[in-house]
């Protein structure tokens, strides 16, 4: 009887751990559980636009001085679907926009080259004024631009060095590097800093029909002593040389620069005596002497006279 009781007992315990086996099967992970049955998963895509704009202004350089109004800009370019310039005179602070569409001769696609623009910049100031030139790339989602500033003058001149040995002139000599068109002569004053007083009267005229001119400025006849000077430099207009009385006027604006300017020592005269090269003596000491010898001289042949006479 006690055997039969331990066989049941053993089936009711198989029994038992067959089922605790079967309910830790079906229990679900903690990761699944908390997923519920409507659970989606989102992917985020980064993508990369590599068609970025770029713009490069070739010419003119930032800083550049012209004397001539037709300026071609030239500029380099990538992914640009079209381009738009800003020209701002710094002067009168007014800006003029222009659209600028990509060359035909360039394809869309690529969107990449060179291209040139012309501007004329008597439209947007006069001589005188200083521009800044903005141009910008724009692409299909975002531009670039590049700037540069330029001035426009009537005049371009420069100081020669005085220790040039192309410069053998004691007087300060300027050169006439550039000018604008329409200019043969130009007429120049210089005025003594800092009271400004005018140094030539008149000023002095002279004609500048090749591309570039040296002037030699006449300090030392005009006794000008050492000191700072402003050289200001007037283009004048070409004239008719049939019309007696067509005289050159001023056009555009004067152009002025500084320069310093030492006089000359005065050479000291050598003194080229023999006997009395090492005495200190004046004119009138030679005079004097002179005298004195010529009544000794005229006493000895008096008396010498007297005496052969006899």
């Amino acid at each position: 009887m006690k055997r039969q009781r331990k066989n049941f007992v053993g089936i009711i315990g198989l029994f038992a751990v067959a089922a605790m086996t079967a309910f830790a099967y079906n229990i679900p992970i903690p990761s699944v559980n908390a997923e519920p049955a409507t659970a989606t998963t989102t992917i985020t895509v980064n993508v990369v636009n590599e068609r970025i704009p770029t713009m490069t202004i070739v010419d003119p350089s930032d800083g550049d001085v012209v004397t001539d109004p037709a300026v071609d800009v030239r500029f380099t370019f990538t992914n640009a679907e079209s381009f738009v310039f800003h020209i701002k005179n710094n002067r009168t602070g007014v800006t003029t926009d222009i659209n600028e569409p990509l060359d035909p001769s360039i394809d869309p696609a690529v969107g990449s080259g060179t291209q040139v623009k012309a501007l004329n910049l008597e439209d947007y100031g006069t001589y005188g004024d200083s521009f800044t030139i903005t141009v910008s790339s724009v692409g299909a989602s975002s531009f670039a631009e590049d700037s540069v500033t330029i001035s426009l003058k009537s005049i371009k001149i420069r100081p020669v060095d005085p220790d040039d040995p192309n410069n053998p002139e004691d007087d300060p000599v300027i050169e006439i590097t550039e000018k604008m068109p329409g200019v043969c002569s130009v007429s120049v004053q210089v005025y003594q800093l800092p009271a400004g007083n005018p140094l030539f009267d008149p000023a002095i005229v002279q004609n500048v029909e090749s591309l570039t001119a040296k002037i030699v400025l006449p300090f030392d006849d005009a006794l000008a002593e050492s000191g700072q000077y402003r050289v200001e430099v007037t283009p004048l207009s070409c004239t008719d040389p049939t019309d007696p009385d067509d005289e050159p006027q001023p056009v555009g604006t004067p152009e002025s620069i500084i320069i310093d300017y030492t006089k000359p020592e005065t050479p000291v005269v050598p003194n080229t005596g023999l006997m009395f090269a090492g005495l200190n003596i004046s004119q009138s000491d030679y005079i004097i002497t002179g005298l004195v010898i010529f009544f000794i001289l005229s006493g000895g042949v008096l008396i010498y006279l007297k005496k052969s006479r006899r």
